[in-house]
């Protein structure tokens, strides 16, 4: 039993060296236009609102001074706590984790409240990177229509992938970060074939959606041919996921698992509902998070520049560039810190 759990602590330590290794590499700077200025965008806020339509003859109506929707019409906003307050302890009780769903969300909280002081400047740099993805499009194509239900999926999955980041739920923002490729994909295929027909006959005569995978296949395959350099960058960064936090493994046990307690002198096992990190590989996942959003944001104008449907903040090159090279000082600056020998 000894020998065991120790070979299993050296397996996962290598998964985790290859990992960081694998993050901390550069993507292709030619990849973003260069800055003109530097831009006083990256104020690290969430600023959820609803999409215009081009054609908004029709829907006037449902608008008010400024611009802002009615409330009884369609809009999509979120609001999240300060996260720059609220440095708290864990919540304990006798060296023991509550386990009380009360105090679960209370500890949710706590974790997020804290974030900025605990990770510092690598949660804002995520930040700026999701208020970027949630305000680059000016207004959408009324034909695009499923271009902005998947903006709203792509958006979400940013934003809960980061809030799973810091509250040290590790698998659920790898996950987050999985579907937010994927929808990037789809929404980027949608905005080049708006008229693609997403139903299917079903075999007792109605009509259904096509099946996910039906689709997917079909835009990954249309984003490799059309934008192969992007499309390239995206597969790496899925593949990471599916390499290790994709699905149920043994190895994601050890971000909970006290392993040390498999061990035949241990009295009890141990573990925990949150994710035992290091505070820098933390702040290497924020810093992977935002330059996977920066991707996305620069996917999705480059089909957006060649297709129509989404009309684009003017100096959305200039942002791109300013948040790539803040991504790349902030994984330069890390770097040296986590380079361990595999």
């Amino acid at each position: 039993m000894h020998r065991h759990v120790g070979n299993l602590r050296q397996v996962a330590d290598r998964v985790c060296n290859r990992l960081r290794q694998l993050l901390l590499m550069p993507h292709d700077r030619a990849c973003f236009a260069p800055a003109a200025s530097r831009s006083n965008f990256g104020c690290g806020e969430f600023p959820w609102v609803g999409f215009r339509f081009k054609d908004t003859e029709n829907y006037l109506s449902n608008y008010g001074k400024a611009g802002r929707l009615r409330p009884d019409s369609f809009q999509y906003r979120l609001v999240i706590v300060d996260i720059t307050k609220g440095v708290e302890s864990v919540v304990s009780e006798g060296g023991q984790l509550l386990t009380t769903l009360q105090s679960l969300i209370d500890e949710e909280t706590k974790r997020t409240r804290k974030a900025r002081d605990q990770y510092g400047s690598y949660v804002n740099l995520a930040q700026s990177a999701i208020a970027l993805l949630n305000t680059f499009i000016v207004s959408i194509g009324r034909n695009h229509f499923l271009c902005a239900a998947l903006m709203l999926s792509v958006q979400k999955s940013a934003t809960l992938g980061f809030l799973s980041y810091v509250r040290a739920h590790t698998a659920q923002a790898e996950f987050n970060s999985r579907q937010l490729i994927e929808f990037c994909v789809l929404t980027a295929y949608m905005l080049a074939h708006p008229d693609e027909d997403v139903t299917r006959s079903t075999n007792g005569g109605g009509e259904g959606f096509r099946t996910p995978k039906s689709l997917s296949a079909k835009a990954y395959r249309w984003l490799g041919c059309e934008y192969g350099h992007v499309s390239a960058l995206l597969k790496d960064m899925k593949d990471q996921i599916n390499d290790t936090a994709s699905h149920a493994s043994i190895y994601l046990t050890h971000f909970t698992f006290d392993w040390e307690s498999g061990r035949e002198d241990a009295e009890c096992f141990n573990g925990s509902f949150f994710d035992q990190q290091d505070d820098d590989v933390v702040r290497l996942y924020l810093m992977s998070h935002a330059r996977l959003v920066l991707l996305v944001i620069e996917t999705l104008r480059r089909v957006a520049v060649a297709h129509g449907g989404f009309t684009l903040i003017d100096d959305i090159d200039e942002r791109l560039a300013l948040l790539d090279r803040d991504v790349n000082a902030h994984r330069d600056a890390l770097g040296p810190r986590l380079r361990k020998p595999t």
